[in-house]
């Protein structure tokens, strides 16, 4: 674990005007606001990711 990163409660996506990695994480973000069911198998995702992530360090 770790403190500072852990703290973090906002993320910054940097990337060029009217791109196409834009418009995909725009997409997205609004894929997510408007289906629940998406966005808490997402954030299972990534909560898994984290604890797989966090052994990971652990064990090495």
């Amino acid at each position: 674990m770790n403190d500072i990163l852990d703290s973090i409660t906002h993320h910054l996506y940097v990337c060029p005007m009217n791109s196409e990695p834009l418009e995909r994480h725009i997409l997205m973000r609004n894929f997510l606001r408007k289906n629940d069911w998406a966005r808490i198998k997402y954030q299972n995702m990534n909560l898994l990711k984290k604890q797989i992530s966090i052994k990971n360090c652990m064990l090495n």
